[in-house]
């Protein structure tokens, strides 16, 4: 459809038009939720947009200790295949801000700094068997990819578990890679096939790779926990998932298989120490509570002195709601180099006591609260530091048989977004003649209120009086009959123009992007405007 130019006339059309919220309330009902009351996928859909996004459930929420950062990020994997992608939530209402839909699983979807300026990054590929292969991304505030991070001299791609920027402007991932190697001391044959665990450090502007570590050339087979199995793709005895570089150059990995958590020489590759496994350097000054992890995920130090540890601990190889024993928890511990102990600071238990057999996250905030991912259990959970709970959320059912959306790490950050594209509108045929209107616009953060903009033909689409509060991430507004045409404006807390939707048809419900004409334009200078637009027009078709 040809675009048409729009040349407005105020006029108040309050009378016409009434509110009403689009997005559903947050649920507090854990028994009607889990026992599939909304769904066995609870989903919001929208008018304005083909975008669906979970529906939350509270099991708690003390809105006085919570962290107060404006998002949520997760990055959430459908395991039946089909469509997964980023997702951003407002922390005030648990509505969506943020997603795209358009891969096939994205994980540690986040905010990162590069060179002082923000980007939205996460991974995104095909996952099988724990690992995948594909690339870690990094968008800009309009959400197009600034810098594609890929792999240097090995013969596959990204895995999903690390995309992690440092403070040298390189970025860490992790890898995995099949190799063929002796494997008779775990009862394997005398040439099979290994699935090596590396990490890259690769430069953010130029994709050189500064630095690469392999497991098979730094550790023994037989110190994992992983009974040998012959697999496609080879065995997986390392399992690499995550690596975190340090000031003095060195790196922490997470090897889940081996039960480990590694200290790394970032010159030379060799072990400087290691903290639980077969070859634990540290002793346990809490009955053992400090070093009896296992499956362990995103290990991270959280000072400069490198002493305070902490990790997502799987501790078993099963999902189950209401655990008596081998819970998972977010794990903090302390180190003590100069005798080389370990004690135990604190562990965090689900409310209800979960055991997730794979994926996790523990992410600090920015008030210092701690923020626990439950893996393949879809909930998140927020505490203080001494381990109280404050806000306990489900995304999805929990079901110890399926690992329903699933999630690696949950954010809670600050982002700005504005995005590239135009908001979106749509329209629905009342029964009483009028016409419902929702807009929305996917990835904008800046949005304070809507302007609505109606009338009887697309060249005299009429401007409103007032503005109308944005409301959750469609806002809907139901017209009385009389206009034929409708679009909206997108406006910032000062009032500022951020954005205008089509001209959209509210019987048919087609739509047509707007070319505006200033009102303060002459007569004259219109029409002359619109011949030389005529022009154009038929220029463009000869």
């Amino acid at each position: 459809m040809h675009s048409f130019i729009v040349y407005t006339v105020a006029a108040s059309l309050a009378n016409l038009v009434q509110f009403a919220a689009a997005d559903h309330r947050l649920v507090y009902d854990a028994e009607g939720y889990n026992g599939g009351a909304f769904g066995r996928r609870p989903n919001q859909t929208y008018l304005s947009t083909k975008i669906a996004s979970p529906l939350f459930q509270i099991n708690s929420w003390n809105r006085t200790t919570t962290d107060d950062s404006k998002y949520l990020f997760l990055g959430l994997w459908n395991p039946l295949g089909g469509s997964a992608g980023p997702m951003i939530f407002s922390t005030e209402d648990f509505s969506l801000v943020y997603a795209d839909w358009s891969w096939p699983s994205t994980h540690n979807t986040r905010v990162q700094k590069f060179k002082g300026v923000d980007y939205l990054t996460f991974y995104e590929g095909a996952q099988k068997d724990g690992h995948s292969s594909g690339n870690c991304l990094m968008l800009d505030s309009s959400y197009n990819v600034a810098y594609n991070i890929t792999t240097r001299n090995v013969s596959s791609t990204v895995d999903m578990h690390e995309c992690e920027v440092t403070e040298d402007g390189t970025v860490l991932i992790s890898v995995y890679e099949s190799i063929w190697t002796n494997l008779t001391g775990v009862g394997g044959p005398q040439r099979g096939e290994l699935l090596d665990s590396i990490v890259q450090e690769i430069d953010i502007e130029t994709n050189e790779l500064l630095f690469m570590w392999k497991a098979s050339e730094h550790t023994n087979v037989t110190d994992t926990y992983s009974h040998y199995h012959r697999s496609e793709g080879g065995w997986d005895f390392f399992h690499l998932n995550s690596v975190q570089k340090t000031k003095e150059g060195n790196y922490l990995i997470s090897a889940r298989h081996f039960h480990t958590l590694t200290y790394v020489n970032g010159s030379t590759g060799e072990t400087i120490w290691t903290l639980g496994g077969k070859q634990n350097d540290f002793t346990d000054i809490s009955n053992g509570s400090a070093t009896d992890f296992g499956w362990q995920h995103h290990a991270r130090f959280r000072d400069d002195d490198l002493t305070q540890l902490t990790f997502f601990d799987n501790h078993a190889l099963k999902t189950e709601i209401g655990c008596k024993k081998d819970c998972s928890r977010g794990r903090h511990v302390e180190l003590n180099y100069d005798d080389m102990t370990v004690r135990l600071v604190q562990d965090y238990f689900h409310p209800t006591s979960l055991t997730s057999t794979a994926r996790g996250g523990y992410t600090v905030v920015p008030n210092g609260n701690v923020l626990i991912s439950w893996g393949v259990n879809p909930a998140f959970t927020e505490y203080t530091p001494d381990g109280e709970c404050v806000q306990d959320v489900q995304f999805d059912l929990w079901d110890p048989k399926a690992e329903g959306r699933g999630h690696y790490r949950a954010f809670k950050m600050d982002w700005v977004g504005k995005p590239s594209w135009d908001p979106s509108i749509a329209s629905v045929i009342e029964p009483y003649g009028g016409s419902k209107v929702a807009v929305s616009w996917n990835g904008a953060t800046e949005i304070a209120s809507w302007e609505l903009y109606t009338g009887d033909t697309q060249t005299t689409v009429t401007e409103l009086s007032h503005t109308i509060k944005k409301t959750g991430f469609e806002t809907i507004m139901v017209i009385g009959p009389g206009p034929k045409y409708a679009r909206a404006t997108a406006l910032d807390k000062d009032g500022h123009v951020l954005g205008k939707t089509p001209v959209i048809d509210l019987w048919s419900g087609e739509t047509t992007p707007v070319i505006e004409i200033p009102a303060s334009v002459a007569v004259s200078d219109f029409l002359s405007g619109f011949y030389l637009y005529f022009l154009r027009i038929i220029s463009f078709y000869r």
